[in-house]
């Protein structure tokens, strides 16, 4: 059964070519700018890398959740008081990937953009980040 971290790299290399195909769409219309199917080509390409970017750092960051998880449970993290009576429940009880979310989000680790817990919840990366400068003293 693949990891998370097989995950990572298997779509770090997805990433690496979808570059690669990005530079070499970018080498030919820069021999020929009028290229309207290479313009396409060049857009596509571009398009996939962000795609697949962006699908790494979601991975990134449930890895992170699963570590955060993995610290509490062997006592090596303290969950935030706060935090701890914030976060949702639902029939199975504390949801524990939004509370992993919020404190890695209060530490300045970027929630990626649509994610949500298990049970449909988001976390506001200016809710609980301290160092966000527009944050009230």
């Amino acid at each position: 059964m693949a990891t998370i971290y097989d995950l990572i790299r298997d779509t770090e290399e997805e990433l690496r070519v979808a570059r690669r195909d990005a530079k070499f769409c970018r080498d030919d219309l820069r021999d020929n700018p009028k290229d309207r199917k290479l313009r396409i080509e060049l857009d596509n390409a571009e398009h996939r890398a962000s795609e697949i970017g962006r699908k790494i750092a979601e991975y990134e960051f449930t890895a992170r959740i699963d570590e955060w998880i993995d610290g509490v449970m062997w006592s090596r993290i303290v969950p935030d008081e706060l935090l701890l009576r914030l976060a949702p429940r639902d029939s199975r009880g504390l949801d524990d990937e939004w509370l992993a979310a919020a404190h890695l989000s209060r530490q300045g680790v970027k929630v990626p953009k649509g994610w949500r817990s298990s049970t449909g919840e988001t976390v506001n990366d200016h809710t609980f980040n301290q160092s966000d400068p527009g944050r009230a003293a």
